[in-house]
């Protein structure tokens, strides 16, 4: 049975946070991030590409990566239009 650590779980998680920062929930992706880095170090360890990744998601919306956080998500325009 897969468990909280499990590394399909962490990558849900992952995907979850990134949900929550493209619909704008930015401070609690954030938290999420940060929650998620401290399990992969502790699960992975900090060269895992796994943790690498959280670390520049993290980055990423705080700014401080080299390039600006994209949105994946684009809305789409209404039928007909």
């Amino acid at each position: 049975m897969w468990g909280a650590d499990h590394d399909v779980a962490l990558v849900t998680r992952l995907t979850v946070a990134d949900i929550r920062a493209e619909a704008g929930d930015v401070a609690g992706a954030m938290e999420a991030y940060e929650q998620l880095l401290a399990d992969t170090v502790r699960v992975l360890g900090e060269d895992h590409r796994g943790t690498r990744w959280t670390q520049h998601k993290l980055a990423q919306w705080r700014g401080e990566a080299g390039t600006p956080a994209r949105r994946r998500y684009r809305p789409r325009p209404p039928p007909g239009r």
